[in-house]
């Protein structure tokens, strides 16, 4: 229409419903002509015209950034809003092959939220548990695989040249989601488990064609997110500096420019002047990154410190963010006696632990025990709450071994604790899902520990181990902490100091081992020796 009360109706409708202003074009048009003949002269109405539009996007609701559009006809206006409408319905996809379709389709239409959105939501879907609504991410068949590898291609290589223009929310949230398909990825590698075929199209979209290229290629996307970051970071709010810190830290990525400064650097300097701004899991986010990429920064540190202490309450920290917190300072080698005091002040004077996981409470202790951070009732209030649990079967292998091994370099002894997690380990554990360095930790800490579970829990371990056969998956120190640990229970098990003696004389080099590590290998052999004799 182009009456007045139509026009009005339609501002009104789309500034309510829509978010944009509308704007007509100030032209007369023509309505009426005038024509002359012999007759004389006559005055007729002419079809209407197509109003025309000037476009404003007053927020970030429809394409994500303000953007000004030139004239649309009503026709063009239609076919946008359909396009708008397709993309906004990305987070409700549940497939990726869905998601890498209607990416490709309106691809021409992307802009910088667009992209964030599209990874975000792929790594998602990519990442959640197998259920059997989500079995299409996981089984491709061959032709599946080939369709969905062209299509993440062309997304990923427009997805790198788009980055130049997106701003520090789109940016940190791209990061994340393609970090986290990167870990999901190296995970499953490092631990020797197979790849499903969605996987393998992310290894070779993302990560890289071949072994040799794979960190190269990985660095690549993470250094160019670095680079444009770099030239805005000061526009950078604190979430998004938390959440890009965690993308690179989680990717195991720590982007370098030519002056010889990391990321992780300028990142520390932008969020000094912030720390007030930081939510609590945001600050934990923040220096668990910096500890977990092995970015230390001693000025960062010291600042979250000081500002965490000048707090009155830190009830309002979760109990992961506290443990987190401590963890990164672990990590990070970093100390601060004031911080860990509050914070097991803080810990101690709850009513319970009911709120604190598994993960939690082993990496509670395993920070104080790290840092040799002495706090006697943290240790009775946390041995309490595990010892009073139901069963113990949430609790992973490391997250045993972390337990015992902080009990044990703290020198705080509960042997209702031992009890409890030896005859856990003893009766329901499989031993082939602990790493080497756990089953060497929780020897060590059984090691000094009497009992009659003690006993029996070593002769499981090492009948084990003897079944293994090789042990090339063990660090020279960690053998080196088995045998002590088997020396020092005055449990010798033949068969198994048979095999390790083997694997030593054939493929442990004694300059690798410290002086200690040596001096404890031979006496536990002399002590084997003199046992076998008896």
């Amino acid at each position: 229409s182009n009456n007045h009360r139509g026009n009005h109706a339609i501002r009104s409708i789309f500034a309510k419903n829509v978010g944009i202003q509308l704007e007509e074009e100030h032209q007369h048009h023509q309505t009426h002509a005038v024509t002359k003949s012999s007759f004389g002269t006559r005055r007729h109405r002419l079809p209407p015209q197509p109003m025309k539009l000037t476009i404003q996007l007053l927020g970030r609701r429809a394409f994500g950034e303000r953007r000004f559009f030139s004239t649309y006809s009503s026709a063009q206006y239609k076919k946008m809003r359909k396009t708008r409408k397709e993309l906004v319905k990305m987070n409700k996809i549940q497939t990726i092959g869905e998601a890498s379709k209607t990416a490709v389709k309106y691809l021409h239409e992307f802009n910088s939220r667009n992209y964030s959105s599209f990874w975000s939501r792929v790594s998602r879907l990519a990442t959640e548990r197998w259920t059997k609504h989500n079995v299409a991410n996981r089984e491709l068949t061959g032709s599946q695989r080939n369709i969905l590898t062209h299509q993440l291609n062309i997304i990923f290589f427009n997805t790198k040249r788009a980055i130049t223009k997106f701003g520090p929310r789109d940016l940190a949230q791209t990061a994340h989601g393609l970090a986290k398909i990167v870990k999901m990825v190296n995970v499953r590698v490092s631990q020797g488990r197979r790849l499903d075929r969605m996987q393998q199209v992310f290894r070779y979209i993302i990560i890289g064609r071949q072994s040799s290229r794979e960190e190269e290629e990985e660095d690549d996307i993470f250094q160019s997110i670095a680079n444009v970051s770099l030239g805005i970071l000061p526009e950078f709010e604190a979430r998004y500096l938390s959440n890009l810190a965690y993308a690179n830290a989680i990717a195991s990525s720590v982007p370098t420019f030519d002056d010889g400064s990391t990321l992780f650097d300028h990142i520390a300097e932008k969020s000094i002047p912030l720390l007030t701004e930081f939510q609590p899991q945001e600050l934990a986010s923040l220096v668990w990154s910096f500890g977990k990429a092995g970015a230390s920064n001693a000025g960062l540190f010291e600042k979250v410190a000081d500002h965490i202490v000048s707090l009155d309450n830190i009830g309002e920290f979760k109990p992961l963010e506290l443990s987190n917190i401590l963890s990164a300072y672990a990590k990070a080698n970093q100390t601060n006696s004031i911080l860990f005091q509050k914070v097991a002040d803080h810990i101690v004077s709850l009513d319970n632990l009911h709120t604190f996981r598994p993960e939690d409470l082993s990496n509670t202790v395993h920070a104080f025990a790290t840092t040799d951070e002495a706090h006697p009732r943290l240790f009775k209030t946390v041995s309490n709450r595990i010892i009073t649990l139901g069963n113990l079967k949430s609790f992973k292998p490391h997250q045993l071994s972390h337990v015992l091994w902080a009990f044990s370099k703290a020198g705080e002894s509960n042997p209702k604790l031992h009890v409890r997690i030896a005859d856990h380990i003893y009766l329901f554990c499989k031993l082939e899902l602990f790493e080497p360095s756990d089953l060497s930790a929780i020897l060590l800490a059984f090691g000094k520990v009497e009992g009659s579970h003690r006993t029996r829990l070593f002769q499981k371990i090492a009948d084990h181990m003897v079944e293994i056969g090789g042990f090339d998956s063990f660090e020279p120190h960690e053998i080196s902490d088995v045998l002590e640990a088997y020396a020092t229970a005055d449990v010798i098990h033949p068969r198994l100091f048979a095999r390790l003696h083997a694997h030593v004389n054939a493929h442990v080099e004694s300059t690798s081992l410290s002086e200690d590590a040596r001096r404890n290998l031979v006496w536990a052999y002399e002590k084997a020796e003199k046992a076998e004799q008896a």
